[in-house]
């Protein structure tokens, strides 16, 4: 009998991405907090402190914010965007850097917040993802044997739950944030707002600067331990998704048959059972975008004289994150345009086979067959996500080229 126990599909092992993260264990017991309510306790738990910590140490407000603020309107490139006013009133803005002043600081909070509760969500649904596709035979159980898939996603979960992903992250994150305070005291801050053009104004910043150690032990203690925090996240989030990349490719290396994919014209989600597919592939491109706009606050945050150290962080925009949308959706689309065909010659097959009374049958699975996605995406949602990604890309361009031709 033991031939008769391998033709049943074995059914893949639980894959968790983060297996060994204490945070999202935690908020998984919560499996249905909306995300909204998640990125808005990220969020608090990321502002609350530095309000109260910076009030207690005075570096919350200044005497001056409301004139720098004004002159800052005319200057910081992502007011200039929104308000494209022509500043006259001769205010320069002074080199003091209370929190509330400190736009790069807000605005990097938002992004954070929404990124954690989306990584969040992102994860879980990768978890799922394989797991789903294989117990509907979205994934043909005849292309793709199941010791091999078995194998295969347990190999991610260990990679991905190894330790060495957990500390590495965590030590690169360490190092990046000595490095960040170590440009600041350097080269001082915030060259987006500098009314003079001068190093001495940013370095002056940086002396006022509320997250200065010299202003205030428990604001600096918070902000060193926040940017670890989130850099641990965007440094782990980038070796994941290089895993879920590599394991896509074996998947469809190792099918022994074409097609891979057999969507099923009856799947509530209306896409042939790969709309959690889709759901992922949409939670990265967010992810992407939400880094991106998170960069270029950092960029701005920058004094001139420290822009070069950023290139890695650039790269990782530019060329790591492209990695974890094209290479992907396009092993997923061609896999979908075969199976598609593969159907509708089935299907054409058997009709010219069958009876006048089966045919009309047949022709109505035909009709739902072709109505399946030969991709993820339409060509208008590709070109509008396009558009959405040259936003920060341009955004960045312009901001490093003027700072270089200054």
């Amino acid at each position: 009998m033991g031939w008769l126990w391998r033709t049943v599909p074995a059914a893949p092992i639980s894959v968790c991405v983060y297996r060994k993260d204490f945070l999202f264990r935690v908020v998984d017991r919560w499996p249905s907090l909306p995300s909204g309510i998640l990125a808005a306790a990220y969020l608090a738990l990321f502002i609350l402190p530095k309000l109260l910590l910076t009030f207690l140490a005075g570096t919350l407000i200044s005497a001056t914010l409301g004139q720098d603020f004004s002159a800052d309107l005319s200057r910081f490139p992502l007011f200039r965007l929104a308000l494209p006013i022509s500043h006259a009133s001769g205010e320069n803005g002074a080199a003091t850097i209370p929190y509330l002043r400190d736009y790069a600081d807000l605005g990097i909070c938002f992004f954070m917040a929404t990124h954690m509760a989306l990584l969040h969500k992102k994860w879980r649904h990768i978890g799922l993802l394989f797991t789903d596709l294989w117990d509907h035979n979205v994934i043909s159980h005849k292309a793709l044997r199941s010791g091999r898939y078995e194998w295969l996603l347990r190999r991610f979960d260990d990679i991905v739950n190894h330790r060495a992903v957990y500390i590495i992250p965590l030590c690169l994150s360490v190092a990046s944030s000595v490095m960040f305070f170590w440009l600041f005291s350097s080269h001082g801050i915030y060259s987006s707002i500098n009314p003079t053009g001068s190093s001495a104004w940013e370095s002056a910043a940086f002396d006022a600067w509320w997250a200065n150690p010299a202003n205030g032990t428990f604001p600096f203690i918070f902000q060193f331990c926040w940017i670890v925090f989130i850099l641990y996240y965007m440094f782990r989030h980038n070796v994941v998704g290089i895993c879920a990349v590599v394991l896509v490719w074996k998947i469809v290396r190792s099918a022994t048959r074409r097609p891979l994919l057999l969507p099923d014209i009856h799947h509530h989600d209306r896409f042939g059972g790969v709309g959690i597919l889709k759901s992922v592939m949409i939670e990265v491109y967010s992810s992407v975008i939400i880094m991106g706009g998170s960069l270029l606050l950092t960029y701005y945050l920058l004094p001139r004289g420290a822009l070069a150290w950023l290139v890695p962080f650039g790269l990782i925009f530019f060329v790591l994150n492209p990695f974890y949308i094209l290479v992907p959706l396009g092993l997923v689309n061609h896999e979908l345009r075969e199976s598609k065909k593969a159907l509708i010659q089935g299907v054409r097959q058997r009709m010219a086979k069958a009876d006048r009374l089966a045919k009309g049958v047949i022709e109505l699975e035909l009709i739902r067959i072709e109505a399946l996605p030969e991709s993820l995406f339409s060509a208008r949602r590709g070109v509008a996500f396009i558009v959405m990604y040259l936003i920060p890309v341009i955004l960045f361009t312009e901001w490093v080229y003027g700072k270089v031709h200054r």
